[in-house]
C-alpha cells in the first residue's frame, strides 16, 4: 500500500468492527482490507474510546498545542531584553536599530512587542533609517569640520555662521 492514502473514519470504524464485533483477527482484516496491521491495531485505540473521550481527547491536544505556542512566544519576548537590558529605556531609533540588528535571531513581531514600537514606524525606519534632519545635521557637521580645518584652527565663530545659512 502506498504512503498518503486516507482512510474515513467510516471505513475506519467498519475495520475496527470487523476485529472487535465480529471476531475475525486484525491480522486476516488487514490483508483483507489492504492495510497494515499498524494502522488496524491504532484504529481500534482510536475508536476504542466513546465519541465524548474522543472530543476530550482532541480537545485537550488542541489546548497543548496553544499552550506550546503562547510558552515558545512568552520565552523568546522574556529573552528578548537579556541581549540589552538599556534597550528599554532607549530612543525609538534605537529600538528600531536592535530590530534591525536582531532580525535573524527574534521575530519582528515579537521583539516590535516587547520594544512597544509600532509595526509601520519599524519598517519606515527600515527602508529608510537616516531622516533628512539626520541627513542634513550630517552634512554641516562636516561643513563646519572642514571650516575648523581650513582655518588650521583658528576662530571659526564666523565663517561656520557663514556656511551654515
Amino acid at each position: 500500500m502506498s504512503k498518503g492514502i486516507r482512510f474515513t473514519d467510516e471505513f475506519k470504524q467498519d475495520a475496527v468492527a470487523q476485529d472487535v464485533e465480529r471476531g475475525y483477527a486484525v491480522s486476516e482484516v488487514a490483508e483483507r482490507l489492504g492495510v497494515s496491521s499498524k494502522s488496524l491495531y491504532t484504529w481500534k485505540a482510536q475508536f476504542a474510546r466513546s465519541p465524548s473521550v474522543r472530543s476530550e481527547v482532541a480537545d485537550q491536544a488542541a489546548e497543548i498545542k496553544r499552550l506550546k505556542r503562547e510558552l515558545a512566544r512568552v520565552t523568546e519576548e522574556r529573552t528578548i531584553p537579556k541581549k540589552d537590558d538599556r534597550i528599554l529605556r532607549a530612543r525609538v531609533s534605537v529600538r528600531y536599530a536592535f530590530i534591525e540588528a536582531h532580525r535573524a535571531e527574534f521575530l519582528v513581531r515579537s521583539m516590535r512587542r516587547v520594544l512597544m514600537v509600532h509595526f509601520s514606524g519599524v519598517y519606515a525606519w527600515l527602508k529608510e533609517p537616516v531622516s533628512q534632519r539626520a541627513l542634513e545635521d550630517a552634512r554641516q557637521t562636516d561643513l563646519i569640520q572642514q571650516a575648523w580645518t581650513d582655518s588650521r584652527r583658528g576662530p571659526i565663530a564666523v565663517r561656520s555662521m557663514d556656511i551654515v545659512s
